[in-house]
């Protein structure tokens, strides 16, 4: 049998081109997307929800205020900068937005009443532009409401531009579906990155322009969200994409991190005429605090404006009764005249 002999050259080469075989298959698998885990599916779906749940409870104990700033890259984008501070009270809210015009706009919610006020100064008169009574079944009252919850809400939100629902209210819908979940590689914590579609039922065609997309979340601190990519269709047939990015602040406010910055980029393409629109949208929450908000504060009366009298006769002013006792007078008094003419 012959012996084959290797040189040292030989076993030199023979070392580097494995080395080079290696590397080049470990940066192939590197470059492969991680592998979708159906565990990691059950576990979104099922702890999500719950965390969410908790975080949504302590958000709502906490007042912040907030500043947005929009800046147009193309297309005619009707959007202006606008500050706004938040206040929450058990089923007490209340909004205050002022725009760089000085324009301010209220929206308020009581046990008793809701109301939306508007004035185009600090310095002009109040305009009641909305009012009504604060029932379990009207949906303007718990609109404001959770309109306030939300916007406290928006580390778990579905940041679309029509200011969607919560993720955790579409997990709900049979028309969500979560296609997979996977750990995002190269990074300390534990990162869940969800990819989904979404198809609205007829009822909310008009009203969601989500369609699909993938959602980096934290699962070891409440599943809030990181980072974002969504696919958007407008009613019109205009369709888009949105990315965004969420920097929380340093420390929890309540048990719960809350966001610092949130930057949103959205760009799409007019459907009919192509005109391209792209906008950023950046915001800053510039207070997040636990403080016990009076009562007094989610009423009229906390604007200069006069306290309603609603279903009570409590509220009903002196006026009314000085009028309703004049006229039981009056009623009395032909009674007993008529009774004294006919003896």
């Amino acid at each position: 049998m012959r012996s084959i002999a290797f040189t040292k050259e030989d076993l030199l080469g023979l070392h580097g081109s494995l080395t080079r075989f290696i590397s080049f298959i470990a940066v192939l698998f590197a470059a492969l997307p991680a592998r979708a885990d159906d565990s990691l599916v059950r576990r979104f779906e099922t702890e999500a929800p719950q965390s969410w749940q908790e975080y949504l409870d302590r958000v709502s104990q906490l007042q912040f205020n907030v500043s947005a700033r929009i800046d147009v890259v193309s297309g005619d984008v009707a959007l202006s900068n606008y500050t706004a501070e938040y206040l929450q009270r058990g089923a007490s809210a209340r909004s205050v937005l002022r725009s760089e015009d000085g324009k301010v706009v209220v929206a308020a919610v009581n046990p008793r009443y809701y109301f939306r006020l508007s004035r185009a100064s600090e310095r002009a008169a109040w305009q009641i532009d909305d009012f009504g009574p604060s029932s379990s079944g009207n949906e303007e009252s718990s609109y404001i409401r959770n309109s306030v919850r939300k916007n406290a809400a928006d580390a778990i939100r579905a940041m679309t531009p029509d200011r969607g629902p919560l993720l955790s209210e579409l997990m709900h819908e049979g028309t969500f579906t979560v296609k997979r979940a996977t750990l995002e590689s190269g990074s300390e914590e534990n990162l869940v990155r969800v990819e989904f579609s979404y198809m609205p039922t007829p009822e909310n065609l008009t009203k969601r322009i989500l369609r699909s997309g993938w959602v980096l979340l934290d699962a070891d601190n409440h599943w809030i969200i990181r980072r974002f990519e969504y696919l958007l269709e407008w009613p019109d047939g205009t369709k888009g994409k949105e990315t965004g990015e969420y920097v929380y602040a340093d420390e929890p406010v309540n048990g719960v991190p809350v966001p610092h910055r949130i930057l949103r980029h959205t760009e799409a393409h007019e459907s009919g005429t192509g005109q391209p629109v792209e906008y950023d949208i950046h915001y800053t929450f510039d207070s997040w605090r636990e403080e016990e908000v009076p009562e007094r504060e989610f009423t009229l009366a906390a604007f200069g404006l006069p306290e309603p009298g609603l279903g009570s006769d409590r509220g009903r002013p002196i006026w009314y009764w000085l009028i309703l006792g004049s006229a039981a007078f009056f009623l009395l008094a032909i009674l007993l005249y008529r009774r004294a003419r006919a003896t």
